[in-house]
């Protein structure tokens, strides 16, 4: 996964990711959830087997079972979710991006720091971030795989 674009808050606090940064870790990340949540259950396994589910910081998870139901929860609620899983202090809420094949493109979402995205916000920042993605979609000629 790489950074393609970030649009930075006005607040005193702001987060920084490095436009073009790679991160190889799908399970700690919000749009990391998205890719595996949409791939192949056997690929994303099999996938997860080989490069492991390590902990990098306190709040990942590290079981497959435990992932598994996450991702399927990514489905139900078109949308993913990361809390200090990556960074601690930072969470994320990302929706997907579909393309003109009706295939997830992307995800687009917020990050903030824990004092100003409590859990208990993210519902309603994930309705946000899938009604903006649901539009991304549609201009790049997909929709969405509710559609």
């Amino acid at each position: 996964m790489v950074l393609l674009d970030q649009i930075e808050g006005l607040g005193d606090v702001r987060l920084y990711s490095r436009v073009g940064a790679a991160y190889p870790y799908f399970h700690v990340t919000a749009v990391g959830k998205l890719y595996l949540a949409y791939m192949n259950p056997i690929k994303s396994r099999n996938n997860l087997k080989k490069i492991g589910l390590p902990a990098v910081t306190k709040k990942s998870i590290t079981d497959i079972e435990m992932l598994e139901r996450e991702l399927e929860a990514v489905l139900q609620k078109g949308y993913a979710c990361e809390n200090q899983e990556l960074r601690k202090g930072v969470c994320r809420v990302v929706a997907p991006l579909f393309d003109h094949n009706g295939k997830l493109a992307g995800g687009i979402g917020v990050a903030a720091p824990v004092f100003r995205m409590a859990l208990e916000d993210f519902p309603k920042v994930g309705e946000i971030v899938k009604n903006i993605a649901h539009e991304v979609s549609l201009s790049l000629g997909g929709g969405s795989k509710n559609d």
